[in-house]
Formats: structure tokens, C-alpha cells, sequence
């Protein structure tokens, strides 16, 4: 997929997510909380989804030598046929390309993209973002003692204290986000991947 058409697709789905949470908020007092943090972890994960696929489409763009949106010129050591084949060569011998780590994502354009092209700069400076993000995911998705404990730490950096009951994801992500206007923490994530997803192209 070219990068005009990948960077369109993802700011439609985002934006349709955003949609989706401010509807979901006018409504609240109007279902269980079970209902709305179930909507909340699917609007979370969906988002969660296009950036990891936003940013495969963006890195394969970069990897044939295609510029950004804007014009800069990103130079690639590598010289693929065509999208399909930069897959193939930067996938290799792994079983899939993991695209929701931000150090891998850093590692994989240092070695192919000069100077780690803007996919690089991005993700180190919102590095800290990304892995909150990947966090909650990872728990949302698995439920695991490994993910739990992770998600924990992110509970208590988020909202300084740990609830008496350990909230789920839905529930977390419902909270306000502190110092942010009476956001949640949900629509806070929102804003850090569109505007994240915005920046690669």
C-alpha cells in the first residue's frame, strides 16, 4: 500500500474510534460498567492495531526509498522489487514482523533506513508512550501473570496509587487522565497514537 493511502486509512480509522469513544461517553450513564469497559478495550486494541499497521506500511514505504508525505528523501540500503519483496527481505527468516515494540521498531530502522529514517525519531521520543501502550495491550490481549504485572505498574504510574481492586483495562482506561482536563486515559492514548501515526509520514 503507498504511504498516501496507508497514512489516509489510518487517520479515517482513528478518527471513526474517536467517534465511536465520544458516543460511547454521552451513553454511559445509560449502560452497565462491564458494557463500557468492554467498548473501551476494543476501541483501545483497534487503535492499538492500525498503528502497528500504519507503521509496517510506512517502514515498507521507506524501505523501497519512497520519500514522506512531504517530500523529505529517506534513503534505503536496501533495493526491493517492490513492497511485497521488502517484506520478505526485512521478515527474513523470522516467523512474522513485530511491529508494538518500540526498541525493535528503532533497532529495524537503524539497519535499514540511513541515519534511522523519521520512523526512528518518532519512536524514541515517544518511547515511553509506546511502551505504556504496549503494556496495557499486552494485557487486554493476553491476561496473563506476566502481563498483569506489567499492567499493574502502569496502573499505579497512572493513577499514583493502586485501587483497593485491581481495575480491568476497560475500567483503567476509563479513569481521567491526571493533569489533562478531564480527559480519560483512554482518549489520552487515542490522541498519543494519532498524533504518533501522524509524525512517521
Amino acid at each position: 500500500m503507498d504511504l498516501t493511502s496507508a497514512s489516509q486509512g489510518f487517520k479515517r480509522n482513528l478518527t471513526n474510534l474517536f467517534l465511536l469513544d465520544q458516543r460511547t461517553q454521552e451513553q454511559r450513564t445509560a449502560m452497565a460498567p462491564s458494557q463500557l469497559y468492554v467498548i473501551n478495550e476494543a476501541i483501545f486494541a483497534r487503535a492499538f492495531r492500525a498503528l502497528e499497521n500504519f507503521v509496517e506500511s510506512a517502514f515498507l514505504n521507506y524501505a523501497q526509498g519512497f520519500p514522506t508525505l512531504n517530500g523529505a528523501v529517506v534513503k534505503s540500503y536496501l533495493n526491493p522489487k517492490d513492497y511485497e519483496h521488502a517484506y520478505e527481505m526485512i521478515k527474513s527468516s523470522q516467523q512474522f514482523l513485530d511491529w508494538n515494540s518500540a526498541s525493535k521498531v528503532i533497532n529495524r530502522s537503524e539497519t535499514y533506513l540511513d541515519g534511522g529514517g523519521p520512523i526512528k525519531s518518532v519512536y524514541a521520543a515517544k518511547s515511553s508512550v509506546l511502551g505504556d501502550l504496549k503494556k496495557v495491550r499486552n494485557h487486554i490481549s493476553h491476561n496473563s501473570v506476566v502481563s498483569e504485572s506489567d499492567y499493574r505498574k502502569i496502573v499505579i504510574q497512572y493513577l499514583l496509587t493502586m485501587p483497593l481492586v485491581v481495575p480491568s483495562p476497560g475500567e483503567f482506561l476509563q479513569y481521567a487522565k491526571r493533569n489533562g482536563g478531564g480527559i480519560t486515559i483512554l482518549r489520552y492514548f487515542l490522541d498519543e497514537i494519532y498524533d504518533i501515526g501522524s509524525a512517521l509520514a
